[in-house]
């Protein structure tokens, strides 16, 4: 249920709500009701898709993933940054059928702290200059808070 996103400009566009029918969200999953083995915080359409999330992984990790039909870090690190808090992630790209870029957060990181508050944005620098962001909710709050390791 993960959408592929054709370029950083559209992911921009689609991340910041804009267009006709359902807006999308930030929604939580527990881990029973997104089938995998910890809860998500996905954002997309409520009905039909998620283009972005924030998954509980073993031992509390947290990896933000977005939906991409190739890798968006053509190999480079990508520069995050949430209320002041800024860090350089690798990507691993998942061949899934769709495709998705994921980024791990290290777990107690400055990044990892201020998206856990859940305030303002997330953004995000493609290695070629192009950028990212989407906001952040209580969703986001409550997958955090969730993510205990153990």
């Amino acid at each position: 249920m993960r959408l592929g996103l054709l370029c950083a400009g559209a992911q921009a566009v689609l991340l910041a709500g804009c267009g006709g029918g359902p807006q999308p969200g930030w929604t939580f999953k527990s881990a029973a009701e997104a089938q995998l083995p910890g809860p998500v915080a996905v954002w997309g359409n409520p009905a039909t898709m998620a283009d972005a999330a924030f998954e509980c992984r073993a031992g509390g990790s947290i990896v933000f993933w977005l939906g991409s039909e190739a890798p968006l870090s053509g190999g480079r690190p990508m520069q995050f940054w949430a209320s002041g808090a800024t860090a350089l992630l690798d990507e691993q790209f998942v061949e899934d059928g769709v495709g998705t870029s994921e980024f791990l957060i290290q777990r107690g990181s400055a990044l990892h702290v201020a998206i856990a508050a859940g305030k303002g944005r997330l953004k995000w620098r493609l290695p070629d200059g192009q950028q990212g962001a989407i906001r952040l909710a209580p969703a986001v709050q409550q997958l955090f808070a969730a993510c205990a390791p153990g």
